[in-house]
């Protein structure tokens, strides 16, 4: 995979592999719209899938060589993570009634209450980066894209046990600084 995305192989193979890249994108960008939506403790979300797909690969091409498949997958994350969060923020700057993107939105609870948390989660996640870097990590890839801690210790090249601690640890400073409970397992 990262030969074909690191562009040293053509043909039809390349088309193939590709392709399923481009629907492990998808499926990683709909998981983390799905934590936009629900995940996050919120609900109604003005982006498209295929946008914010289509907005990540973008960011993806800045990249000019791909270690592995775990570098290729993390940046994603990272990359869609500040997509939701410039959403959040414009979406904020111009007003809950003027929308970027078009999608049916859920009404059971506003935008800006969602925007808010995006945001939030964000900061915090920004300040958990000052204290313990790996632990924010661990907790941007949990919170944002709901990633296996098996599929993290990939990322990040750590084994599942240092994962699992860091992200107990993650889980109670941002529930110290955000006053609730920030996510599951």
């Amino acid at each position: 995979m990262t030969v074909v995305l690191n562009g040293d192989r053509g043909g039809a193979e390349s088309e193939a592999i590709c392709a399923e890249v481009y629907a492990q994108l998808r499926a990683l960008v709909t998981e983390q719209l799905r934590h936009e939506r629900g995940g996050l403790r919120g609900s109604g979300s003005m982006l498209q899938l295929t946008h914010v797909v289509h907005e990540c690969w973008i960011k993806l091409q800045s990249t000019s060589a791909w270690d592995s498949r775990a570098h290729f997958f993390g940046a994603a994350v990272r990359a869609t993570r500040q997509i939701l969060v410039d959403a959040a923020r414009k979406r904020q700057s111009r007003g809950p009634s003027q929308p970027l993107v078009s999608d049916p939105p859920d009404t059971s609870r506003p935008i800006d209450t969602l925007d808010e948390r995006v945001l939030a989660v964000d900061a915090a996640i920004h300040s958990l980066e000052e204290t313990d870097a790996r632990a924010a990590r661990v907790a941007e890839l949990k919170l944002f894209a709901d990633l296996s801690s098996d599929l993290i210790g990939e990322i990040m090249d750590v084994n599942e046990r240092t994962v699992q601690r860091d992200w107990r640890f993650a889980r109670a400073w941002l529930a110290a600084r955000l006053g609730d409970d920030v996510g599951g397992d």
